[in-house]
């Protein structure tokens, strides 16, 4: 098992992390220009794009079986996926790295947390889905700015919500009662985890105007809107 730390992580003064909502459609030659213009390395949640990709972050077991023969660039797992994957193709494996983070027993709302990475690459955090635990490997690429495109989210209604993706196909699922406050948990943890842990390192982030961001409000957001 082949841990991702500082260490073995390519760095860059600038790195994109891109996922695929709508608005990547609509930014993806501002954000191919960005990339160009700067040499940054690119990391993406569970996709392939019209990108030089050098890392694919997979958290989904059932999105890593679809897409993982697609992915582009080193593949990075969690060491949950890891252990739950058999793949015997020797091209495949030697491809995996693994984000050591802590593993998800069950989904349970975040309280406060200070995320800490250990020189060895252990994680003392676990996050929500690849998108998040995209963004946080780019930390460890050490990069002075970073740019996030098509990370918009679910479109919420009262009982159900909608998943739109770049390429057009829309994805409407009820939500249960139960779980009805997994979404406002993922905004509290973009908007007080992951950004502010980002923005301690002293990493300049970027936005598009047209990226939902999970539907929060980026004027109280410390990050640089790109209109």
């Amino acid at each position: 098992m082949k841990i991702i730390c500082y260490k073995t992580m390519r760095k860059s003064t600038h790195v994109a992390v891109v996922g695929a909502g709508p608005s990547l459609k609509k930014n993806l030659p501002a954000v191919r220009h960005w990339v160009n213009k700067h040499k940054a390395i690119v990391i993406s949640a569970n996709y392939k794009h019209d990108l030089d990709i050098d890392y694919t972050m997979f958290m989904d077991d059932g999105v890593f079986k679809r897409n993982r023969h697609k992915a582009e660039g080193l593949i990075v797992i969690t060491p949950e996926l890891y252990n739950n994957t058999t793949v015997s193709d020797p091209k495949m494996t030697s491809r995996f790295r693994v984000l050591n983070v802590k593993d998800r027993k069950k989904y349970k709302p975040l309280k406060q947390v200070s995320i800490s990475i250990k020189k060895n690459g252990q994680i003392n955090y676990s996050p929500p889905n690849s998108g998040y635990a995209a963004r946080l490997l780019s930390t460890l690429c050490q990069p002075k700015e970073l740019l996030i495109a098509g990370f918009d989210g679910r479109i919420i209604g009262k009982k159900d919500y909608k998943m739109v993706y770049k390429n057009g196909e829309t994805n409407k699922k009820v939500i249960p009662k139960q779980k009805r406050w997994v979404n406002r948990d993922q905004m509290y943890q973009l908007k007080n985890v992951i950004l502010p842990y980002i923005k301690n390192l002293n990493i300049k982030v970027y936005a598009f105007d047209s990226d939902r961001l999970r539907g929060l409000k980026k004027s109280t957001l410390d990050i640089e809107i790109i209109k």
